[in-house]
């Protein structure tokens, strides 16, 4: 009878060593798991933050640029209009239908007309143009 008892004793114990081993085994598994899970997601949140900030910049940039592009094209279209509104006048005497062609032209060879002339320094000196070189 303790033969027996042995022996069941020690098949119980070989069973709760090998039992405890896996279960060790799989509980080491799942620390592992779960530390790559966590590197992982502190990856993932670093990255997300920097997208974020990206965003941000991207955007920020962004309304910069179509505000100075919208400057500048208030600028532009107002130097248009001032020039559209100037007058030409015609010094040869043509004929009324040879004039009517002729309204929005001016010979490229005469000197500028000192109000277009004004008009450009102005431009020049509001926007600061690399172009401009006040003579």
């Amino acid at each position: 009878m303790q033969i027996k008892l042995i022996i069941f004793l020690s098949i119980l114990c070989c069973i709760f060593a090998t039992l405890s081993y896996r279960f060790y085994s799989d509980k080491a598994e799942a620390e592992s798991a779960l530390v790559v899970a966590i590197d992982a997601n502190s990856s993932l949140q670093k990255s997300l933050n920097l997208q974020v900030e990206s965003c941000k910049i991207n955007d920020q940039v962004t309304t910069e640029f179509q505000t100075e592009k919208k400057t500048k094209d208030d600028a532009t279209n107002s130097v248009l209009s001032s020039i559209d509104k100037i007058p030409v006048s015609h010094k040869s005497s043509q004929a009324p239908k040879e004039v009517a062609n002729e309204i929005n032209t001016v010979n490229i060879d005469d000197k500028l007309p000192s109000d277009i002339i004004l008009m450009l320094q102005s431009h020049c000196d509001t926007n600061k143009g690399s172009a401009c070189v006040n003579p």
